[in-house]
């Protein structure tokens, strides 16, 4: 490997040479996969800026009492020494759909940390069992995807794009969106909601508001 390093007035830049670094800045966690890369660190602080990164990961813990495989949906389901602890995903809940945070990169053992990608490419797994451009939505069954919105009541959550079709060099692009339930939604107000129940509009407050009975005026 072989490094070069520029300092001037304004920035530090690096220059490595190598199929994959680590570049650690504070807490962050940025992964650089490629065999020259150009990593400039901005004087005073701390951000770095490099247009050819591929992907966000972070350094996660699985204490679930097993290994989580790469390729899997986990959502952070707490903390411990300083790093989110993971467990598997599944649009069968809401705790466990919400709280998505990305795929494994790679298989973690149980009391072990590894990382997690949450935005860009996840690289070298098997996606073999899908065609390129398939779109991803998060499974009923944890931690597993699936190219189909799961139906109600199980929840919507998009998980990204398959780039690359290959046994054990796929490509997903990971773009995570959470879908939203009704009560979660800007402008509506509907706690404990009842059977035959509806949303009205209230001008007085703004919202829409569940009520039992409508209004509708005289006519």
């Amino acid at each position: 490997m072989s490094v070069e390093v520029n300092i001037t007035e304004q920035s530090i830049d690096v220059a490595v040479t190598e199929q994959q670094i680590n570049v650690n800045v504070n807490t962050s966690v940025v992964d650089i996969e490629s065999t020259t890369q150009v990593v400039e660190v901005q004087a005073n602080t701390g951000l770095v800026i490099n247009t050819d990164v591929v992907n966000l990961v972070t350094l996660v813990r699985n204490q679930t009492g097993a290994t989580i495989p790469a390729f899997r949906v986990v959502y952070i389901s707490g903390a411990t020494g300083n790093k989110p602890t993971v467990s598997l995903a599944s649009a069968a809940g809401e705790i466990s759909s919400s709280k998505t945070f990305g795929i494994t990169a790679t298989s973690i053992s149980n009391n072990s940390t590894g990382y997690v990608v949450t935005i860009g490419e996840l690289q070298n797994v098997n996606t073999s069992a899908y065609n390129e451009g398939d779109l991803l939505w998060l499974s009923p069954t944890a931690g597993l995807v699936q190219t189909t919105q799961p139906a109600e009541p199980n929840h919507a959550v998009f998980i990204g794009y398959v780039i690359r079709s290959h046994p054990n060099q796929g490509v997903v692009e990971v773009r995570i969106s959470n879908g939203y339930e009704l009560d979660e939604l800007h402008g509506v107000f509907c706690p404990n909601p009842n059977d035959g129940d509806v949303l009205q509009y209230v001008a007085s407050t703004g919202l829409w508001t569940k009520t039992s009975s409508i209004n509708f005026g005289t006519w």
